[in-house]
């Protein structure tokens, strides 16, 4: 907000939470590893907040005295060539793999290593697309 001058336009493209019923397998894999994210950093003590509904989202910034000018969820999946989709589920793997690395000196940490584990197997089977996300425009109020 102090970065803005009145009338400034701010531009948000974020994960928000959604309906697992209407994703695939794919998009469901990409919310598990955002789940797992926060539930790891939470474990060792760094702030990161769970996904929000978009409408939560739009209240925070309009409370931040933005208004909201535009929002839409973006649902499609664009598929890439097979390579760089192998590529793109390697680096997911390779992510949750040190997590889990981190995570593997605490005795306490075993449910989320079980479900690092789960979602390392449905990413190599079912492979990944971005999950549904918020694409916001707004304006610092004047």
């Amino acid at each position: 907000h102090r970065t803005l001058t009145p009338g400034g336009w701010l531009y948000i493209a974020d994960g928000i939470s959604y309906t697992s019923q209407e994703l695939t397998p794919q998009q469901e894999n990409h919310l598990h590893f955002h789940e797992i994210a926060v539930a790891a950093d939470r474990f060792m003590k760094n702030d990161h907040f769970p996904l929000r509904q978009l409408e939560d989202i739009a209240q925070l910034i309009k409370r931040a005295k933005f208004t909201v000018e535009y929002m839409e969820v973006v649902v499609a999946e664009n598929p890439e060539d097979a390579r760089t989709e192998e590529n793109y589920i390697d680096s997911y793997v390779k992510n949750l793999q040190t997590m889990r690395k981190k995570l593997e000196e605490f005795k306490s940490a075993d449910g989320i290593i079980k479900k690092m584990d789960r979602l390392i197997d449905s990413l190599k089977s079912n492979g990944l697309r971005i999950a549904p996300f918020a694409a916001i425009v707004a304006r610092k109020r004047k």
